[in-house]
């Protein structure tokens, strides 16, 4: 019935860069407790939790602008900060900061996470969430990123992710 509806929301979350000396900290937890504490309020990881860069790779200087460098401990970090919303997350998505491990090490370290969030997990390829609230479904897409991003064309990824996967085209 209509006056038993409330409000949901979905907020994306994504491009952290746990250990770079640009993150707000205390803006991330906020926006954590906020999501945690709104009741119908749900949340999507889009990736790129830790900043997770590695020697061999092209951004092999970003260690020099890490506030901790580590990605053992921007694992810790982000894992205790991605906690305050625990039961609100309705899926974990990797990014390419994220992947660096597995191209690099053969580790892929967000399983274990989405796991201790109890929420589903995609890698890069991205995936899809059905959110079912009273008679109403929901189908939302996630993928940190795609190719064919245009600095001309802003819709050209999108455009280019729908050609590839032509059941996502009437997602919400």
């Amino acid at each position: 019935r209509s006056s038993d509806l409330k409000p949901i929301g979905i907020a994306f979350l994504g491009d952290i860069h746990a250990g770079n000396d640009g993150v707000d900290m205390r803006q991330l937890r906020k926006d954590l407790e906020t999501i945690r504490d709104v009741e119908g309020l749900y949340v999507c990881g889009m990736g790129d939790y830790i900043d997770n860069y590695k020697p061999q790779a092209k951004s092999g200087s970003g260690p020099y602008h890490s506030l901790f460098p580590n990605p053992q401990e921007q694992l810790a970090y982000i894992t205790s900060r991605l906690s305050i919303a625990k039961g609100k997350w309705l899926c974990l998505c990797e990014g390419n900061h994220d992947a660096w491990d597995a191209k690099w090490a053969g580790i892929d370290r967000l399983p274990g996470l989405a796991q201790h969030l109890e929420t589903p997990y995609f890698t890069e390829r991205g995936g899809t969430v059905f959110v079912q609230f009273d008679d109403v479904q929901y189908t939302i897409l996630v993928k940190h990123d795609f190719r064919g991003k245009s600095q001309i064309n802003k819709g050209s990824a999108q455009s280019r992710m729908f050609a590839d996967f032509p059941q996502w085209a009437n997602a919400d």
